[in-house]
């Protein structure tokens, strides 16, 4: 009959949660780290793999201190390990992470050094670590069970009643050690064997309900992604076609009016023109540049750059769409500002920012342009007096969540140039701060590294 010792079963069960944690880390490196919790239920399993395995390697009587050994490090394990396994689905399901968690392991050390050192009781040591290992499968349990995404319903309640289970036989071992105190640290009752054994066939179950969870989650911001794309596409078709109609009116009303407009009648109407040109184009540049960042087909190429005049080429490149709204933008030139970034991408990042600021500030306005540094970082910011943005829509530019706004004068705009912006700063090791109050401007500020990172 085959027979197998309980150490033997504690070592395969370590080794099944190491197994299960390396499928989580290479789930967490193959999605590029963006789902969330991945790197935490590998490391948690890590931790607690290697308190199965210390188990499977302390066999026979031990000494006083051998034991102390042999239970703080074995709890303080597992109990980590469930803990951070935990707080990974809790991040899984953008939740805050508990940090009160981490009383459960200082309780469980605190019983271990009093039932050990100071007044021997290996079994009731055995019982209260129990059932501070139980609470935590408790919680874990509840979580699972609790409403989430409806595509993870039926995958989180399998996991949720296993937890459930293993509370189950985990009580009925308490209850087995009262009227049956253990006489050494690992007892190798029937009720154990199952415990563990149980506690083996759920971690393979949850390595398949684990791959399913975050292959269901990558389609759902696949889907999310593409939902976005088309409607960014549809928002630019639609402003493109805008654009380029207008542009068709002007020159037809210049062909037929060009004969009796004076000088300045008709410079006036090719500024317009002009001014049109300019906004598709830049439409077309950005939508050039988000698509080929998005394709990751985009690298930086940093070098040391001087602000200054970087800023009044862009400030030459959009002066008529501010003369347009009699836009008063003052830039306090200083002494020479160097900064290491990439040319081209930060002279779109601060042509989409002024022009922006331009779109959202009312006829007669004012634009001001200022630069601090440090010894680190070089801070550029841009301030209006416009109409400001609400915190949902700053918000919405840091998580892909396209908005199309007009601005003052009906301005039509796509909604992704803050969004480029955002992206090509950090391609550069920079930062993009946005304050803004309704009604009564917005601050933009780009930080960039002054040296090579």
């Amino acid at each position: 009959m085959f027979n197998i010792d309980i150490y033997t079963i504690y070592l395969i069960i370590g080794i099944n949660n190491l197994i299960f944690a390396a499928i989580m880390f290479h789930l967490h490196l193959i999605t590029d780290k963006k789902v969330n919790g991945v790197y935490l239920w590998a490391v948690g399993s890590v931790i607690t793999g290697i308190g199965f395995i210390i188990t499977a390697f302390f066999q026979g009587n031990f000494s006083i201190v051998k034991e102390f050994l042999f239970s703080i490090s074995l709890n303080m394990c597992i109990l980590s390990g469930d803990i951070i396994f935990l707080n990974g689905l809790l991040k899984f399901k953008n939740k805050p992470i508990n940090k009160y968690l981490w009383i459960i392991p200082v309780l469980s050390a605190a019983n271990i050094i009093f039932f050990t050192l100071i007044y021997h009781q290996m079994n009731t040591r055995s019982i209260i670590n129990g059932i501070l290992i139980i609470s935590i499968y408790i919680i874990t349990a509840i979580e699972f069970l609790k409403p989430f995404q409806k595509e993870f319903r039926s995958l989180f309640y399998t996991a949720g009643i296993v937890f459930l289970i293993y509370v189950l036989i985990s009580l009925i071992r308490i209850l087995y050690q009262i009227f049956y105190p253990i006489k050494v640290p690992v007892a190798d009752y029937p009720i154990t064997r199952i415990l563990i054994l149980t506690a083996g066939l759920s971690m393979i179950l949850f390595t398949y309900i684990m791959i399913v969870v975050v292959n269901q989650h990558l389609i759902n911001m696949l889907n999310q992604q593409i939902q976005s794309r088309n409607k960014l596409y549809s928002i630019i078709s639609h402003d493109l076609r805008g654009s380029i109609g207008t542009l068709f009116g002007f020159v037809d009303v210049l062909k037929q009016k060009i004969n009796f407009w004076d000088k300045e009648q008709t410079t006036k109407w090719i500024n317009q023109m002009e001014n049109i040109s300019l906004g598709a184009g830049y439409i077309l540049e950005n939508l050039l540049g988000w698509s080929k960042s998005q394709l990751n087909e985009i690298k930086a190429n940093p070098e040391t750059n001087e602000i200054n005049t970087l800023i009044l080429k862009v400030l030459k490149q959009i002066k008529g769409l501010a003369e347009s709204k009699h836009i008063t933008i003052t830039f306090n030139q200083n002494s020479p500002v160097y900064a290491f970034f990439d040319l081209e991408m930060i002279t779109i990042v601060l042509r989409n920012i002024i022009n922006n600021a331009i779109k959202f500030t009312n006829q007669n306005g004012k634009i001001d342009i200022y630069i601090t540094e440090n010894e680190k970082d070089v801070e550029i910011k841009i301030q209006d007096n416009g109409i400001g943005m609400t915190l949902d829509k700053i918000n919405s530019i840091f998580k892909d969540q396209i908005q199309s706004t007009y601005g003052t004068a009906q301005e039509k705009g796509s909604g992704f140039g803050l969004l480029l912006c955002r992206d090509f700063i950090m391609l550069n090791n920079g930062n993009f701060i946005i304050k803004s109050v309704e009604n009564v401007g917005s601050v933009f500020t780009v930080q960039l590294p002054k040296f090579c990172v």
